[in-house]
């Protein structure tokens, strides 16, 4: 493990634990923290649990993105994304979006992110 980065709802706080191990700056959590959008600058990578309650708005969210015509702004497709919530030292968890799966899986492995912030 990386240290304490298994929380199943508390995002922001596996964020800054992963951000804390310094030999892992290549990890996503540390991209969602120092993502700066011009407007806000407190992203982070969400836990397994906020990612979850984002495919239960999906729809909603989509509609709203697609409303604003950013294209800063993607929708969310129904792809797999990572989490910031660690399943063990090798692997983390993973959520698939239409298919509402939980996966473990390797952190070697290249998926999609979506950084968010606190609702």
């Amino acid at each position: 493990m990386i240290g304490k980065a298994n929380s199943s709802w508390d995002g922001l706080l596996n964020s800054n634990e992963i951000n804390s191990a310094s030999s892992f700056s290549s990890y996503a959590a540390n991209a969602a923290l120092n993502y700066k959008n011009g407007i806000y600058i407190d992203w982070y990578l969400p836990s397994i649990d906020e990612l979850i309650l984002l495919g239960t708005v999906r729809f909603i969210l989509n509609m709203t993105i697609d409303k604003k015509n950013n294209p800063t702004h993607d929708e969310i497709t129904l792809n797999e994304y990572w989490s910031s919530t660690e399943f063990s030292r090798g692997n983390a968890r993973t959520f698939k979006f239409g298919d509402n799966i939980v996966s473990n899986v390797g952190k070697d492995n290249i998926r999609n992110c979506r950084f968010i912030r606190h609702f």
